[in-house]
């Protein structure tokens, strides 16, 4: 497949990175307003309402994945990434709405429908990279596009930390996410569009059909290996917050801190992966990394039992290293590995396990919060738990 002419990649990459900036920034405050907020109701404590926050956000990534990467694959996928800025518009405005009135059930409500968007996001991102780099270059692609996404992941949830009490969060989150729509103006059109592909009106029917995919061990494995990054990344994120004001007696600072350092292990990570597997496969050091994961994991929690902030601090930059580490040859596979009019439909098969992980990551965490009152040992528990999924990639691996 050619590249297409006369496109920059970095125009598509700070559309992605303001597309995570504004989600991330809604999350975060929702998380802030409920940590900091007497927000407890429906029979949840805060822990379990962040929880809850998560799962709301996700929930459209299971339902409507399938319905997202036939039209990806059907349709010029620039032309659709437009559309979706502009309803990140709307979505922003009845978001800030809903924040000023401080009803928690309108910002469940934004939550739900940012999630929407950016659900019909996902699979035209990995897909349309592929068509816009040369295929020597495309692992490199992938860890710049990891990065621009978590650039935009941490840089959405540390300003959500300085500025959602402040009068300026408004204009801040209305504004990069109308610059976000004028960036992608300047998206070409894709080489690629499928216009005999049939667009089921079914949701289910087509997340069916869509897992189906999975049904290639290839596919599958590579899934797998994301999918427990996620279930990971998003009981990190979530717990940081709490970590912080439960352990360290601090607030904002403490916080902003602690994702500065994941996002600075998250860019060391995506680097060293692009160079490390390009010579290199990647099956071997899967197992390896999740077993590292799982000692810092119980280092992290331990760390924190004891108040160490340098070592907390050191641990956490080592965990969230580690864990892009293996994810980005994982989505080279599947890119590599489909063809050029069902890409996208392969990166909905992944968001759809991505978001049944994630909301399993939110329910895992109800339910433990629910036997554990401090917020650390959960990364006990977890640490046991991914050993556990480790012996069952590995049997995978080995069939």
């Amino acid at each position: 497949m050619k590249k297409l002419k006369n496109t920059s990649p970095i125009f598509f990459y700070f559309t992605v990175f303001l597309g995570a900036f504004c989600d991330n920034l809604m999350r975060i405050s929702v998380i802030l307003f409920i940590t900091y907020y007497d927000a407890n109701n429906f029979f949840l404590n805060k822990a379990q309402l962040i929880s809850l926050a998560s799962i709301i956000f996700i929930a459209p990534y299971f339902l409507f994945s399938g319905l997202a990467g036939e039209l990806a694959d059907k349709y010029q996928k620039a032309l659709i990434i437009k559309y979706l800025k502009f309803f990140e518009i709307m979505i922003v405005i009845f978001f800030l709405y809903s924040l000023n009135s401080q009803n928690i059930n309108l910002i469940f409500l934004s939550l739900l429908f940012m999630g929407f968007q950016s659900c019909f996001f996902g699979p035209i991102k990995f897909s349309y990279v592929k068509e816009i780099t040369i295929g020597s270059k495309l692992m490199r692609a992938n860890s710049y596009l990891e990065i621009f996404t978590f650039l935009g992941i941490i840089s959405g949830i540390i300003l959500g930390t300085l500025f959602t009490n402040n009068e300026y969060f408004i204009k801040l989150l209305l504004a990069f996410s109308i610059l976000g729509f004028m960036i992608s103006l300047f998206l070409q059109n894709s080489l690629i569009e499928n216009n005999s592909l049939l667009i089921s009106k079914n949701i289910f029917a087509s997340t069916f059909r869509i897992l189906k995919i999975s049904q290639s061990s290839i596919f599958l494995k590579s899934i797998l290996v994301i999918s427990w990054f996620w279930f990971f990344s998003v009981l990190l994120i979530n717990l940081i917050p709490l970590i912080s004001t439960e352990f360290f007696n601090t607030l904002e600072l403490n916080i902003l801190i602690s994702y500065l350092l994941t996002f600075v292990g998250i860019i060391i990570g995506a680097f060293y992966s692009s160079i490390y597997f390009s010579k290199k496969r990647a099956d071997s050091s899967i197992f390896i990394s999740l077993f590292i994961i799982s000692i810092i994991s119980a280092g992290l929690a331990f760390s924190v039992e004891l108040k160490i902030y340098l070592l907390y601090s050191v641990f956490l930059l080592f965990i969230s290293s580690i864990a892009v580490f293996i994810i980005i040859p994982m989505f080279y596979k599947l890119q590599e590995h489909s063809h050029d009019i069902n890409r996208a439909r392969v990166i909905a098969c992944n968001n759809v396990f991505n978001s049944f992980f994630i909301i399993l990551s939110g329910v895992f965490t109800i339910i433990i919060f629910s036997f554990f009152e401090k917020s650390n040992h959960i990364l006990y528990v977890f640490s046991l738990i991914n050993l556990l999924y480790l012996y069952f990639l590995k049997k995978l691996y080995e069939k």
